[in-house]
């Protein structure tokens, strides 16, 4: 593969810290989601990880619902 660009190699090919801001993915009733720690055992929904756009419709798994649980992993 060749990549034309203006910017030089060294700031193409550095590796980037990602800073994921805390956030975590967890799979509550067979859907994935990325959660934003709000306390021990709980986050908020920041967005859904699905292909399927039905999923999108169910109200509780909605940007901004909390999610509870006792152990994600």
């Amino acid at each position: 593969m060749i990549l034309y660009t203006i910017y030089p190699p060294e700031a193409v090919m550095a590796e980037e810290n990602v800073d994921d801001g805390g956030f975590f993915e967890i799979e509550v009733e067979g859907k994935r989601v990325l959660l934003s720690p709000d306390g021990p055992g709980q986050g908020r929904i920041v967005r859904m990880i699905s292909t399927d756009p039905e999923d999108y419709l169910d109200p509780r798994f909605s940007p901004g619902n909390m999610i509870f649980w006792l152990n994600p992993y």
